[in-house]
């Protein structure tokens, strides 16, 4: 079962949404991954029983641990489906994780990072502990929230984040980045420095990576041809939007369709081929343990 909600109010400026499943859905015969495209937010994910979570990317498999954060990115990487178990996660507003995590997002793009190197383990594995200890999916959500609601009001808002927040949405809207610097009232060199910290992508990259988002969820309507979808989402051809959909997604968007994923972002995906190289697999060191915090997994870099 899955539950996903809007957040309260006061939590919407900083987190899009949040929900919970009881357990994973075991996968279908002969498909053991899946492949999580970009969408230029940022994630919490709490996984509260069984295997840590392991993911592929350039060939690289590695183990970020039970608690995590998914930085920014701009390309897929691949998770691989097993043990299903209760999930918690969270859907961070792009250009205000800082407040929450305390840790510019520009350096946790690319990265798939344990939340012990961020938050400490000891707060880390207090609430992974009492998310599972929750009955039932909706006091998951109901403690996630009361936790987030703590962080933020015991740590200021960084100056600016809001005037920023303002050219995040000109730019998911279809928004000239010319148009967003000047929302932001900054220089144009100031305010590439102040998105990439916020936000974890420079803004032209961002605005790709939001468009793509717009095509890939336009895209699941039969009703409209390609040439027609890539104009209606900013695309100046079709080629144009293939070519972007080969870089995110790894696929061109007729592949796409016949994937037919349930969840856009999320494709079921034939078994890869990893390339296992010890310690190489990390930035920071080998395979985490329970008794281990996972090292920050960049596969390979972002």
């Amino acid at each position: 079962m899955l539950l996903r909600r809007l957040p309260l109010a006061g939590l919407r400026p900083v987190i899009g949404t949040l929900w919970a499943t009881d357990r994973q859905e075991p996968p279908s015969a002969g498909t053991r991954w899946e492949r999580i495209l970009p969408s230029g937010r940022m994630h919490l994910a709490f996984r509260l029983a069984g295997a840590p979570i392991r993911i592929l990317r350039a060939g690289r498999l590695g183990s970020v641990g039970w608690t995590v954060v998914s930085g920014a990115r701009t390309e897929p990487y691949d998770k691989e489906l097993r043990d299903p178990g209760p999930v918690v996660g969270v859907d961070l507003e792009p250009g205000m994780s800082e407040w929450l995590l305390g840790i510019p997002a520009s350096e946790l793009a690319g990265c798939h990072t344990p939340l012990d190197e961020i938050w400490g383990r000891l707060v880390a594995d207090e609430l992974r502990s009492r998310l599972a200890a929750c009955p039932t999916l909706e006091d998951r959500l109901t403690l996630v929230e009361a936790v987030l609601q703590a962080r933020l009001a015991s740590r200021p808002c960084r100056p600016g984040t809001l005037d920023l927040v303002a050219a995040v949405r000109h730019l998911s809207s279809g928004g000239r980045v010319a148009d967003a610097v000047r929302l932001s009232g900054l220089s144009h060199r100031h305010f590439l420095q102040r998105f990439q910290r916020a936000v974890g992508l420079p803004p032209k990259k961002f605005a790709r990576v939001v468009r793509f988002q717009r095509a890939l969820h336009a895209l699941r309507d039969p009703s409209r041809g390609l040439a027609e979808l890539a104009g209606a989402s900013g695309y100046s051809d079709q080629a144009h939007l293939t070519r972007d959909f080969v870089e995110f997604a790894g696929l061109t968007p007729s592949a796409y369709l016949r994937v037919a994923p349930t969840s856009a972002n999320h494709l079921p995906w034939p078994r890869p081929t990893a390339r296992r190289a010890g310690s190489d697999l990390f930035k920071t060191g080998g395979s985490p343990t329970p008794e281990t915090p996972a090292p920050r997994w960049t596969g390979g870099g972002s």
